[in-house]
């Protein structure tokens, strides 16, 4: 069994300890069995699902098409503005082609950092296809080392010009509270179960300068191999991220 860390902060973990009462500890993916045919016994759909966690959205988010473009519509259990929370951690960006809005790119910051002990734990971000993916978005998925490179998870997605051409003003995409809107899966060396863990704030302090060290560099190089860099930087961490096991449990 091999230990997942998870935290959820957001640019300063001073500022983000209104997540812990807001965002639940994903859970565990719990799928459907197959009942008929020889699929039940090939180990390749067997254990597909084992080590896959359930994402939700902690609160409404709605997207709306106004005045021709998308943007944020209402969202009544978020408070923007001074003290309240930052509008780039819904970002929308109007792609363009010869000056017509190509599609928008949407990335919705939830993030959730998962964070493993053991060398080559990969963490992969998928639809939530067992829940039902929408028709009318484009998943933007990735997988990533989270031992050797430590940053937050967020929701992404595009919105295609069909279906904003298809949009009529004041329609919307409305994601609801609760609604799993993604999955992280783990692939793990000799395909090892998983068991999650809310990190606690001290873990967290001493992660989230790793993480913040990450998140940045992509703002200040281009285009940079990102396999170079995690092999670079693989053991240039903490023996242990997660020190804390009984943080959250009763």
């Amino acid at each position: 069994m091999l230990d997942i860390g998870w935290a959820s902060w957001s640019r300063s973990i001073h500022d983000s300890r209104w997540r812990e009462v807001v965002v639940d500890t994903p859970k565990k993916l719990i799928a459907p069995k197959l009942v008929e045919g020889d699929v039940r016994h090939c180990p390749a759909f067997n254990a597909y699902w084992k080590n896959t966690y359930e994402i939700k959205m902690p609160y409404d988010v709605t997207i709306s098409k106004i005045g021709g473009k998308i943007r944020l519509g209402a969202t009544p259990n978020l408070q923007f503005g001074p003290g309240g929370l930052d509008p780039s951690s819904i970002a929308i960006i109007q792609d363009k082609n010869e000056g017509m809005i190509d599609r928008v790119t949407i990335q919705v910051m939830l993030n959730n950092t998962f964070v493993s002990d053991t060398p080559h734990v990969m963490v992969e971000t998928m639809p939530p296809i067992l829940h039902g993916c929408r028709e009318e978005i484009r998943y933007i998925n990735g997988r990533f080392d989270c031992h050797a490179w430590q940053r937050p998870v967020q929701l992404g997605f595009q919105i295609p010009k069909e279906t904003i051409d298809a949009m009529n003003d004041d329609d919307s995409i409305v994601f609801s509270k609760d609604e799993v809107v993604m999955y992280v899966r783990f692939i793990t060396p000799n395909d090892a179960p998983v068991k999650m863990h809310t990190m606690s704030p001290e873990d967290i302090e001493v992660l989230s300068k790793y993480a913040d060290r990450n998140v940045i560099t992509p703002f200040k190089i281009k285009n940079f191999n990102l396999k170079e860099i995690i092999n670079r930087v693989r053991y240039r961490r903490p023996k242990k991220f997660i020190k804390d096991k009984s943080y959250g449990k009763e």
